[in-house]
């Protein structure tokens, strides 16, 4: 849906259907898990239209990081979805307000972790997840979403915009004139892009190994785009730099 958050208004959900991590290196098992009866201090009760999916679930699901000790669980840490139900102490949301779930931290209550349930098993989940129907997700994992914002764009403020933005303003440093390099334009480098044009950087160089990428990094201002399987790519970039350096 465009346009304005809606009130929804309906019988509180006592289950929901959701994508659940049971095994590393496995498919998700999609099937229907009960939602905690209560909401606790700091919880909000969300129904999801859209999630998006990001290098870290892939990360989880392939267990990247070794063995997982909460398995089953939950995913997704980008989503947007409308408000049902604030518990205890939520001041700033009501039901019906349009929210972008995210994994950055800001205003609000920061809840304990909620706990579903799985024929008869516990099914854990962080503060926010999104591969879920309906989520309980803490408060300071929520913002409003503008009106002009449409929901199938609202997941990327969640994760790739605050990524992209946050590297380029508060770790690259980039200021104007800067020669920048990125290297990968997925979601992240793509509106990495944007944030150095933003910040006035000289030269946008982008290296990625697929054309159709690299063309759309050209339309959103990377001044030279390289595929990394034709030929010497850093030669390229110090030719089109003449001798100058990378900041």
């Amino acid at each position: 849906m465009k346009g304005t958050a809606r009130q929804r208004v309906r019988e509180m959900p006592k289950n929901t259907t959701a994508a659940i991590l049971v095994k590393q290196n496995d498919a998700l098992v999609v099937d229907r898990v009960e939602l905690p009866e209560n909401l606790g201090v700091g919880q909000v009760l969300v129904e999801f239209d859209y999630s998006g999916l990001c290098g870290s679930q892939l990360g989880e699901i392939q267990g990247t990081k070794g063995f997982d000790p909460w398995l089953p669980h939950l995913l997704g840490h980008e989503g947007v979805g409308f408000v049902l139900k604030v518990g205890p102490g939520v001041t700033r949301f009501i039901p019906g307000d349009r929210v972008v779930a995210h994994w950055l931290p800001t205003a609000g209550i920061s809840s304990e972790c909620p706990r579903y349930a799985w024929k008869s098993r516990q099914v854990n989940a962080g503060l926010v997840t999104t591969f879920n129907r309906h989520g309980v997700i803490s408060e300071n994992r929520l913002t409003i979403l503008p009106d002009w914002i449409p929901n199938e764009l609202g997941p990327l403020f969640g994760c790739a915009l605050p990524t992209a933005f946050g590297t380029v303003e508060n770790i690259a440093n980039v200021r104007i004139g800067s020669s920048v390099l990125i290297m990968g334009v997925g979601g992240v480098g793509l509106n990495m892009i944007q944030a150095c044009q933003l910040r006035g950087a000289k030269d946008i160089i982008v290296f990625d190994l697929i054309d159709s990428r690299l063309s759309l990094a050209s339309k959103l201002g990377a001044t030279l785009c390289i595929n990394t399987t034709c030929g010497d790519s850093f030669a390229a970039v110090n030719n089109a730099l003449g001798g100058r350096s990378l900041d």
